[in-house]
């Protein structure tokens, strides 16, 4: 088994042919990359507060609407209670009273 580390370190220290002081290689700006990272931090906090208040509002207008929707629930149960009572107490309404031997015209067709 071949020992890696010693592969690679025998490989970096063999004279390269290219002259290293030409060569250009991607440096890391440490500066740039550190207000990078406070500049998305800044960015982080604006989107966190901003999604917290659309969230605050979202919520805000989903109660609004659950309780607009119970309000007008409730106000329909009690109009239909109303009319029930109303009809319980006046009649309902197309109830005809036969005598027994009475005669009476019947329709055959159904109503449309």
């Amino acid at each position: 088994m071949t020992n890696i580390s010693a592969v690679s370190t025998c490989a970096r220290t063999a004279r390269s042919p290219i002259n290293e002081s030409t060569v250009s290689t991607p440096s890391v700006d440490t500066l740039n990359i550190n207000e990078q990272h406070t500049q998305t931090g800044s960015v982080v906090n604006k989107d966190a507060e901003l999604n917290t208040k659309f969230s605050l509002k979202a919520m805000d207008f989903v109660q609004r609407r659950k309780a607009v929707i119970r309000f007008v629930q409730d106000a329909i149960a009690a109009s239909v209670d109303r009319q029930k009572l109303n009809a319980d107490n006046n009649g309902r309404g197309n109830s005809n009273v036969f005598k027994v031997g009475s005669l009476v015209l019947l329709a055959t067709q159904k109503p449309s």
